[in-house]
């Protein structure tokens, strides 16, 4: 490899990546079951429609961050995989670097994080609210 980085070098920093990606999926997964059990805890709270409006706004905000960040870091990601392609591996790094190359399509991220985004989004907003079988005096 004609650049500063061997080819192991390389694959470390890509692996990194992955596990970065990985670390940012399950930092979204654990806030999400943080506020959804909060929410599902603490039901109805004084104030409830302006509580949950602010709990919304925070989430998307945060889910936005996260999801900035797995782009950027996918990236980054696909940058060294292209890097190691380009260059002359020996064959038993052929199927190595095939297999660390294997990078979901951005549209599928965006597109799963946005619909899961929405899906929270909804259950915080529609959390305390009374079904039809729910009584007044509840």
């Amino acid at each position: 490899m004609d650049s500063l980085l061997t080819v192991e070098e390389t694959l470390s920093l890509i692996f990194d990546r992955t596990n970065a990606v990985r670390e940012l999926w399950n930092f979204y997964i654990a806030v999400t079951l943080g506020i959804l059990g909060v929410i599902g805890t603490v039901g109805s709270v004084k104030g409830g429609r302006w509580i949950r409006s602010l709990m919304v706004v925070g989430f998307l905000l945060f889910a936005l961050s996260n999801l900035s960040a797995m782009r950027q870091t996918q990236s980054e990601r696909e940058g060294l995989i292209h890097v190691l392609k380009q260059s002359t591996l020996p064959p038993s790094y052929e199927m190595l670097v095939e297999k660390a190359g294997f990078v979901w399509p951005s549209w599928k991220v965006i597109g799963f994080h946005s619909v899961m985004d929405l899906v929270v989004s909804a259950i915080i907003l529609c959390a305390g609210r009374r079904g039809p079988g729910d009584s007044k005096k509840a």
